[in-house]
């Protein structure tokens, strides 16, 4: 096929365009890396102000760059990334800011859970267990249940989809669960949930002998005075 020198050209400049976009692509993902970077470093010397500023602005440009780049690898980055605002938030008492983020986290796991319904299934039972935790510190003990079940529910599914490979997660999930309700003042109800994790860590050291199993079993065994 003969070209002429407008189609070379047209076909010069959208060449030079996806270079371009391409090269701001790679430049925005270093920009929302270096933010990313510096709350680390801020926070590991105790300047959570700096941390949470420089966080929200490498969050902002991860969600620039997801949506164009819409990977699995950079939803986990995401993830990440909006989980560390989270736990910045936590440490300065911005409860609904933490809320927020734990929320955010949750939607863009959702929006992907049947590409990856392990890991961003434990992803929403993990952040679910953290709202419960904030709303704890709030008293807001309805909501707070709400929370916690839905957590334990999330990471039970990861567990049943990962061919029943997250056990050492749900007892940890039903733990979490019993001190919710023993913080609460609803002690019969934890027991049931740490009686519920005892079983099934029981039930796992007597089939692998795994030192988690066999670690869990007596943390639950003092908390029930099984001694």
């Amino acid at each position: 096929m003969f070209l002429t020198a407008d189609s070379l050209f047209k076909m010069a400049i959208s060449s030079t365009m996806r270079n371009a976009k391409t090269g701001l692509l790679q430049y925005a993902q270093l920009q929302a890396m270096a933010m990313s970077e510096l709350s680390l470093l801020h926070a590991a010397i105790g300047e959570y102000k700096m941390a949470a500023g420089f966080g929200v602005d490498g969050v902002n440009v991860t969600k620039s760059v997801y949506t164009v780049l819409q990977t699995r690898e950079y939803l986990y980055t995401l993830i990440n990334r909006i989980n560390h605002q989270a736990t910045i938030y936590n440490i300065l008492k911005e409860d609904d800011k933490k809320l927020a983020c734990l929320e955010e986290s949750i939607h863009y796991a959702k929006a992907k859970l049947e590409e990856a319904p392990v890991d961003l299934g434990l992803m929403i039972g993990k952040c679910y267990m953290n709202i419960g935790a904030c709303l704890d510190e709030q008293k807001a003990v309805l909501k707070a249940d709400a929370a916690y079940e839905k957590g334990l529910e999330a990471i039970a599914q990861a567990h049943k989809t990962s061919q029943y490979t997250l056990l050492d997660e749900v007892i940890k999930g039903y733990m979490k669960v019993g001190y919710h309700y023993q913080g609460s003042g609803r002690a019969d109800i934890a027991k049931s949930y740490f009686a519920i994790a005892y079983e099934k860590a029981s039930l796992a050291y007597d089939e692998s002998e795994a030192i988690v199993y066999k670690n869990l079993m007596e943390q639950l065994a003092e908390i029930l005075q099984l001694h």
